[in-house]
């Protein structure tokens, strides 16, 4: 009988949803009751969507949740005899509302009427635990949330695509095309220029005279090339430097907005997107580039194995 949810102790009998309210206690009047009615109240209004000025009763939910926050679930208090206790007491006639046989909550009344059903059950005075509650009338309900662990993307700042350096800002596609600098002229503008016209031609099918322009993937392809591509200046800054740039209204066809090249001029733009990124003038960018001038775009493709049937001519049928 020991693990008897509900035992007989004292004079009262064990709860069940069948008993008529008849048989409900008479609460006794709480020593403290500004306090108690604190934790209530607050009780009441835990977790509510709707106004707070309208909520007036607690629900079955956070009475089982201010004993567990209390610490006064127990084997005798457990979870099925304090449901008990709740649904008993809702059916007490006292207190605002007590008529409404429909609702869901308990008022002030009926909240004292469970705690002295709950006292019952633990066989001591309901003053007990009506201190055991009232002194935690400065604390509120316990929020329990899952705490998320350490990820590198978020809490790693150094990680970021676009950190914050010097006294320009991280670029963003939203930007407007009059937050673009003014980008230097280039010390060797005849190699630089080389470089560009390589680069606006590479991997073109039409008439290399009628390509003016250098597409996207070529501008991610000459950094790649010459080995520029790092944390820094990575895939994504780049392709935002090449995008911001071809905003600008400057040089030939700058005012084709549909185009997908970007021209000399929009060009000088975007390099200078990129040294400000890397924090250091676009002279020293102009000069890693221009000093592969002599160079072309490289091309990169699977070189085939060893195949004995096309390699070794002395397994051919027919020499």
């Amino acid at each position: 009988k020991s693990t008897y949810t509900a035992n007989l102790r004292g004079s009262h009998k064990p709860l069940s949803r069948g008993d008529s309210g008849t048989k409900l206690p008479v609460p006794v009047e709480p020593a403290n009751p500004e306090a108690l009615f604190t934790i209530f109240d607050r009780y009441c209004k835990f977790g509510e969507t709707a106004l707070l000025e309208t909520v007036t009763g607690m629900t079955s939910r956070n009475f089982l949740k201010l004993f567990r926050d209390l610490g006064l679930e127990n084997k005798t208090l457990n979870v099925t005899f304090i449901d008990l206790a709740f649904t008993k007491a809702k059916t007490a006639k006292v207190g605002v509302d007590s008529s409404d046989a429909t609702s869901k909550r308990i008022n002030w009344e009926q909240f004292l009427v469970a705690l002295e059903l709950c006292a019952q059950e633990k066989g001591e005075p309901s003053a007990v635990l009506h201190a055991q509650i009232s002194a935690h009338a400065d604390e509120g309900p316990k929020i329990k949330a899952t705490e998320a662990g350490f990820n590198k993307f978020h809490d790693d700042k150094s990680t970021y695509t676009a950190n914050l350096r010097g006294s320009h800002k991280p670029l963003s596609r939203g930007d407007s095309g009059t937050k673009l600098p003014v980008p230097v002229e280039p010390a060797n503008p005849e190699a630089l220029f080389t470089i560009f016209d390589r680069y606006c031609k590479f991997g073109e099918t039409a008439l290399l005279e009628t390509v003016t322009g250098m597409t996207s993937r070529n501008f991610l392809k000459l950094f790649r090339d010459l080995g520029l591509e790092n944390k820094t200046l990575n895939v994504t800054f780049i392709d935002l430097a090449f995008t911001k740039a071809k905003t600008a209204k400057v040089g030939v066809d700058s005012s084709d907005a549909t185009s997908k090249r970007i021209n000399w001029e929009q060009f000088l733009v975007a390099l200078e997107l990129c040294a400000q990124e890397k924090g250091e003038p676009s002279a020293v960018l102009h000069a890693q580039i221009s000093a592969h001038a002599d160079e072309g775009p490289k091309i990169k493709a699977t070189e085939a194995g060893f195949n004995k049937f096309h390699d070794d001519k002395s397994t051919y049928t027919a020499n």
